[in-house]
């Protein structure tokens, strides 16, 4: 039985659309984990502008990364910083910088001249809007006086010595 071309090149063309979808589902997938889970920041300085009638700005941008450059580009309805040169925060992924995203809304503050060769960790300054991605700030140590501090070292290598006896108290048979 022989199918009529029209049918064999709709199949094709649906596997073809579908396999394309598919590609495109993984590589979010892909940036969206990388990002998420091995993301740094570093900042983004942006090398060129172009207004689009209808879509707005594309600004396109490079960063560095242990010495190594990456470029890229990205769409923005708003008017922001278009000057070449202006310094915006990126997230990439630590293990593939190709990975990357910029972040438009944030500009890097002046206070902040350079970014670690290996990027940060956390964001290096306090975004209001998602304060879950600055970086963690450390407890507050009370002041202590030096009796006070004799104390507590006390305190706590007479814990460490009961959480060993309470081990070997465990072990015994």
């Amino acid at each position: 039985m022989k199918l009529p071309t029209m049918r064999i090149k709709s199949l094709l063309l649906t596997i073809g659309l579908l396999g394309f979808v598919g590609v495109y589902a993984y590589y979010l997938y892909r940036t969206r984990e990388g990002l998420m889970h091995r993301g740094k920041y570093t900042i983004g300085y942006v090398t060129g502008a172009a207004l689009t009638v209808g879509s707005g700005w594309t600004l396109e941008y490079r960063f560095e990364v242990n010495g190594e450059t990456y470029t890229g580009s990205r769409r923005e309805e708003s008017k922001t910083n278009t000057a070449v040169g202006a310094r915006y925060l990126v997230k990439y992924d630590s293990l593939s910088p190709d990975w990357h995203q910029v972040y438009y809304e944030a500009s890097v503050p002046d206070s902040i001249r350079q970014a670690p060769r290996n990027g940060w960790r956390h964001r290096p300054w306090p975004d209001p809007a998602h304060p879950e991605a600055s970086a963690p700030q450390p407890a507050a140590r009370p002041a202590r006086s030096s009796a006070e501090a004799a104390m507590w070292r006390e305190m706590d290598a007479t814990q460490a010595s009961a959480d060993s006896l309470e081990a070997r108290a465990r072990r015994a048979p």
